[in-house]
């Protein structure tokens, strides 16, 4: 899949690569799947995209 905007992205997905900020710093690994607290600190590390999974994951099992 694609980039998304992180204003899109909901708790439940999972990351299909390393969400990394500007200054190479991994902020989040590749298969991890987002919580709302997450998606608030990628906001704040100023992470704008990210690489989405193709399957959304909800509560740690595959949809």
């Amino acid at each position: 899949m694609a980039s998304i905007k992180t204003d899109q992205l909901r708790a439940g997905m999972a990351l299909r690569q390393d969400a990394v900020h500007r200054t190479g710093r991994i902020i989040l690994r590749a298969g991890h799947v987002l919580e709302d607290e997450d998606i608030r600190s990628l906001r704040a590390w100023g992470v704008t995209e990210v690489q989405i999974a193709g399957d959304e994951v909800v509560s740690g099992k595959p949809a």
